[in-house]
């Protein structure tokens, strides 16, 4: 076996390394991975989202083993249920039954079982938050071999683990949500130092931090506002990390149509496409009777100005179909849209627009 060293420090740092996102990643794209089995105290929705697609993307048949903590109530409930909506997931959840102990792993096992088999194992103190894995000061080993003796040993270590795991029943996800509401375990750490007003020009992408309880697609609602949407109105532009609400990927893919019902009582049959600033548009048509009536106000000179509505999406069914509708951002019903996604981590800002889910 053969065993790298490394240590994550905070800018400015004595010690100049890759982060642990680096550090995966990197491992991710030196082959093709056919499992991955994972044990951690603590889990946030955001980094099991970014964990699952960047894995996903390499090989889409890679079978997933999810082992997460959930002493103290740090794993977000979201993160628990996100897992276990994934195909080819496994997931169980550890609670120590006395109360001095607590689970506490960082285990990471990367394995190919082809015919040129081997493994990794990253094993250390990063949990699987964004803290852990972009910011905090964090240290791990990175365990290389292709001996099928040593692979069978490391698959034991981590086979030892998950027996002891349960499997999160829904009965145990609604008294999990209940006492980790109850923890109050919400908290804002982006924002330190800034006052209210610093913060809010700031902008801020919903999933890079550990405050979001719900990745989007577990969303029912998901809205943003159209500030001055783009193509003369005609198109929404909204966040890649929205993407996954209409059952897109934010890194991109071909256009697809969906249906929205509209305040007319129709359906309409609506374009996405992804664009080269990495977002992706919803183009709309007549058949959108807010757009036929303006949806951005004009001055003397006819030049359009910044729009007064969000728009509010709501799911139907699955992926495929949606109501839309318009508020105005000034309004209480858009004021109660906001507060909903704030309490739940999942208000984000572009340089000039805010948006969210829940």
């Amino acid at each position: 076996m053969k065993a790298d060293f490394v240590v994550q420090q905070p800018a400015p740092a004595l010690i100049q390394s890759e982060t642990f996102a680096d550090t995966i990643q990197r491992i991710v794209t030196e082959q093709t991975w056919t499992r991955l089995s994972v044990a951690v105290a603590y889990s946030s929705v955001a980094s099991v989202t970014w964990l699952h697609e960047l894995v996903s993307n390499s090989n889409g048949n890679i079978c997933f083993r999810w082992l997460l903590g959930v002493d103290d109530y740090f794993t977000q409930p979201g993160s628990i249920e996100f897992c276990t909506s994934r195909s080819k997931s496994s997931v169980k959840v550890y609670k120590s039954t006395q109360q001095a102990v607590r689970f506490h792993p960082k285990f990471y096992l990367f394995e190919n079982s082809s015919q040129s088999s081997n493994a990794v194992l990253i094993v250390g103190s990063a949990n699987l938050t964004a803290s852990a894995t972009k910011k905090n000061c964090e240290a791990y080993a990175i365990i290389r071999t292709n001996k099928k003796a040593k692979i069978k040993q490391l698959v034991r270590l981590y086979d030892g683990l998950w027996q002891e795991g349960i499997n999160p029943s829904d009965r145990f996800m609604e008294k999990y949500k209940r006492n980790f509401r109850r923890q109050n375990r919400v908290k804002s750490y982006a924002n330190i130092g800034e006052t209210k007003k610093e913060a809010r020009a700031k902008p801020h992408t919903i999933l890079e931090n550990d405050e979001a309880e719900m990745s989007p697609d577990k969303a029912k609602f998901c809205w943003i506002e159209l500030g001055k949407n783009t193509a003369m109105g005609r198109e929404l532009e909204f966040k890649a990390e929205q993407a996954r609400y209409f059952g897109l990927s934010p890194r991109g893919g071909a256009p697809e149509r969906k249906s929205f019902l509209v305040s007319s009582g129709t359906s309409a049959k609506l374009r996405l496409k992804y664009q080269a600033n990495k977002m992706w548009r919803l183009q709309f048509t007549r058949d959108v009777p807010e757009f036929v009536a303006g949806l951005r106000p004009t001055d003397r000179d006819g030049r359009l100005g910044r729009s007064p509505y969000a728009a509010v999406f709501r799911r139907i069914s699955g992926n495929d179909e949606f109501r839309l509708s318009f508020v105005r951002t000034n309004s209480d019903k858009y004021h109660r849209i906001r507060s909903r996604s704030k309490s739940i981590g999942a208000l984000g800002r572009t340089t000039a627009r805010e948006y969210g889910w829940y």
